[in-house]
C-alpha cells in the first residue's frame, strides 16, 4: 500500500464491513426473537439484546490489542485477521441452538471487528495528505455498512432466516479477510502527510483526556440508538408500513404479517434510508475538518444532534423518520471531525494506539447501553430510552464546551502541507 489511493480503497472496504457486522445483530433481534421464543416461552427482548454484549464490550476493548499490533506489524494484518476473526463468529452464530452459543458466536464478532478503528483510521490519519476529506470518504463507507446491515438484515431474516442469514455473512467474512492477506504493497508505518503548527504539550495532554470524557457519553448515545431505533421504528411506524405495504413497488404486499415480521421487513427497510443521511454528513464534516477549528465544528454537529434525539422521544409516526434522520446527519456525520481531532492532539508514531484508546471509550464502555435499552424499555418505552440518550448528550455537550474554554487561548486547525 504505497500510494494514498490504495490506502483510501483498504480501508474503505474494512470500514463497511466492520460496521456491517456490527450492526446485523441489531437489525435481525426481532427476527431472532420471535423464533426463540417459539421454543423459550418465557424469553424477554432484553436476554436477546443482551446477546450482543460481549460483541460490544471486545469491539472496544480490545482496540488496545489491535493498536500496537497494527503500529508493530501493519494495519493489512490487523485487518485482515479481524475480518477472520468476525466471519467465524458468524458462522457459529448461524449454527447455534440456544443464548449460551450466541453469546459466545459474538464475543468471536467483537474480537474482530475491534481491529478496524485503531488499525484503519490510525493509517489514515499517518498517511493522507488531506486527512480530513479522506476521513470523511472512509466515513461515508462506513456509513454504508451501517446502512447496509439493516438491509440486508431484514431482506436474509425474512425470506431465507437468520441462521442462514448469518452463515453467509461468516463465509464472506473468511473471504474477505483472506483477500486483506493478499493485498499488495508496503505500508509506510512512520509518516506523518499532514503537518501543523504544534500545540503546546499540556494544552494537547488536557483537551485530549478532557475529550475522552464525552467520547464515553457519545459512545453509550451511539450504541444506545444502534439497539433501539429499529425497534422504536418498528413501534412507533405502523401507518407509513401499512401505506408502503399498499404500494406495488415495494414488493411485499403478499405478506400477511401475522407474526409481526412483515412490520419487522419494512421497519428495517426504512432504518436503511435513514443511516443514509450520514453520508452527506460524513462529506461534509471531512471539509469542515480540514478548513476551521476542530474544536467549534465539534461542537456545532455535537449540538446540532441533539434535536434529533429530543425529536425521537417526543414524536410519533412519520416525524419519528425526520427525528432520525436529524440526529444520524449531525450525530453519526462528526466522525471525521472528532477522528481529526484526536489525531491532530496525539503524535503519529504511536496514532494507531491513541486511536484504540478513543475506541476504547467510544465503543468499549458503550456496553452499558445495552442495559440502559433493556431496563428502559422494560420499565416504559422506546421513547423514554431516547429521553436519557438526550440527557447524555447534552452532557457531550457540555464537555466540548469545556475543552473550547481550557483552550481559549489557542486554535486548533489541521493545515496540509
Amino acid at each position: 500500500m504505497s500510494t494514498e489511493r490504495q490506502i483510501i480503497q483498504f480501508t474503505c472496504a474494512a470500514h463497511f464491513l466492520t460496521h456491517f457486522f456490527e450492526l446485523l445483530l441489531p437489525s435481525v433481534t426481532m427476527f431472532l426473537y420471535r423464533d426463540l421464543k417459539a421454543s423459550i416461552p418465557d424469553l424477554e427482548i432484553s436476554t436477546v439484546l443482551e446477546v450482543g454484549t460481549m460483541m460490544y464490550l471486545l469491539y472496544g476493548l480490545l482496540a488496545l490489542v489491535w493498536g500496537p499490533i497494527a503500529d508493530r506489524f501493519g494495519a493489512k494484518l490487523a485487518l485482515g485477521l479481524g475480518m477472520i476473526f468476525a466471519g467465524i463468529g458468524y458462522i457459529i452464530a448461524g449454527a447455534a441452538t440456544g443464548i449460551p452459543q450466541l453469546w459466545i458466536a459474538f464475543a468471536f464478532v467483537g474480537i474482530g471487528i475491534a481491529a478496524y478503528h485503531p488499525a484503519g483510521i490510525g493509517l489514515i490519519s499517518k498517511t493522507i495528505r488531506e486527512r480530513g476529506r479522506a476521513l470523511g470518504i472512509n466515513g461515508v463507507w462506513g456509513t454504508l455498512g451501517i446502512a447496509s446491515a439493516p438491509f440486508v438484515g431484514g431482506i436474509g431474516g425474512f425470506y431465507f432466516g437468520w441462521r442462514a442469514l448469518f452463515v453467509t455473512v461468516g463465509i464472506f467474512g473468511l473471504i474477505a479477510g483472506t483477500i486483506m492477506f493478499c493485498v499488495k504493497g508496503r505500508e509506510a508505518r512512520d509518516v506523518e502527510r499532514t503537518t501543523v503548527d504544534a500545540l503546546p504539550s499540556g494544552t494537547a495532554v488536557n483537551c485530549f483526556l478532557v475529550i475522552c470524557l464525552s467520547m464515553c457519553l457519545s459512545g453509550i448515545v451511539y450504541r444506545g440508538n444502534m439497539l433501539v431505533l429499529p425497534i422504536h421504528f418498528e413501534e412507533n411506524i405502523g401507518a407509513i408500513i401499512a401505506w408502503l405495504n399498499q404500494q406495488s413497488w415495494f414488493g411485499i404486499e403478499t405478506i400477511t404479517g401475522k407474526d409481526g415480521k412483515e412490520k419487522t421487513l419494512g421497519a428495517t427497510m426504512l432504518l436503511t434510508g435513514a443511516y443514509l443521511i450520514a453520508i452527506p454528513g460524513q462529506r461534509i464534516a471531512g471539509r469542515i475538518a480540514d478548513r476551521y477549528d476542530l474544536r467549534w465544528s465539534y461542537l456545532f454537529f455535537y449540538g446540532l444532534s441533539l434535536p434529533g434525539l429530543l425529536g425521537l422521544a417526543m414524536f410519533s409516526g412519520f416525524p419519528v423518520i425526520i427525528a432520525a434522520g436529524a440526529f444520524v446527519l449531525f450525530g453519526i456525520g462528526m466522525q471525521p471531525i472528532e477522528n481529526s481531532l484526536v489525531a491532530r492532539l496525539t503524535p503519529p508514531r504511536w496514532r494507531s494506539t491513541f486511536f484504540a484508546i478513543k475506541f476504547v471509550l467510544v465503543l468499549g464502555l458503550s456496553f452499558v447501553a445495552v442495559y440502559i435499552v433493556g431496563y428502559t424499555m422494560e420499565r416504559w418505552n422506546t421513547a423514554a430510552v431516547y429521553w436519557v440518550l438526550s440527557a447524555l448528550m447534552v452532557g457531550v455537550v457540555a464537555i466540548i464546551s469545556l475543552v473550547i474554554f481550557i483552550s481559549r487561548d489557542i486554535s486548533v486547525h489541521q493545515r496540509q502541507a
